[in-house]
């Protein structure tokens, strides 16, 4: 896997599991597609803060469904 920019949103940053880009989706424009694990597709977007911060979200959610506190 090649080394990527580490996502960092509200001043957490996620690590290299999370990944943004910009793709054709079939769309007239490209989107910004925010992925886990480079095989789950957490949504697509019109601007890259909004795929950051779905990013930002999940990893959220998973923390919440562990009953840790996000620090």
């Amino acid at each position: 896997m090649a080394k990527t920019k580490l996502i960092t949103v509200d001043g957490f940053t996620l690590d290299e599991r999370y990944r943004v880009s910009l793709q054709w989706c079939g769309h007239a424009y490209p989107l910004w597609v925010a992925t886990f694990c480079d095989d789950e597709i957490l949504g697509w977007f019109k601007t890259e803060d909004e795929a950051k911060t779905a990013c930002l979200v999940y990893r959220k959610s998973q923390v919440k469904s562990l009953n840790f506190t996000w620090a």
